[in-house]
């Protein structure tokens, strides 16, 4: 009788455990993208004046920013999933870094769950 409780008990429960996994790590990277965005609106706004700044470059320096902090935790964005806002301008700064996260196991299990998910970060200073 254990024996068939476990086999009907056990595929729920990896189910449940990758499911905590994917999630984990889903919300892992939430945080990178939101440090990331905080690292480029904060290179975005300091020091800035609205008079002689170049947004071009500054949008560069920015990109730059975020590509490096996401590369440092062991992912991959590049300038393109990176917008910024407010560049240059008297008012904040806005930077929002986009990242496709593609589950690894979950929508093997569950063909029903899409196998990946866009994540965002965002985070807005003041032009100092």
């Amino acid at each position: 009788m254990a024996m068939v409780e476990a086999v009907i008990v056990l595929p729920i429960l990896l189910m449940l455990f990758f499911a905590i996994v994917e999630f984990g790590i889903a919300f892992g990277r939430m945080q990178v993208l939101s440090n990331a965005a905080r690292e480029g609106a904060r290179r975005a706004v300091v020091f800035r004046d609205p008079g002689t700044c170049n947004a071009g470059t500054v949008t560069a320096e920015v990109d730059a920013a975020v590509v490096n902090y996401a590369s440092s935790m062991g992912m991959t964005v590049t300038p393109g999933n990176v917008v910024v806002t407010g560049a240059c301008a008297a008012g904040p700064a806005t930077v929002t870094v986009t990242y496709a996260n593609a589950f690894l196991f979950i929508h093997k299990f569950a063909p029903s769950v899409t196998s990946s998910v866009n994540l965002v970060g965002t985070s807005t200073m003041r032009n100092e």
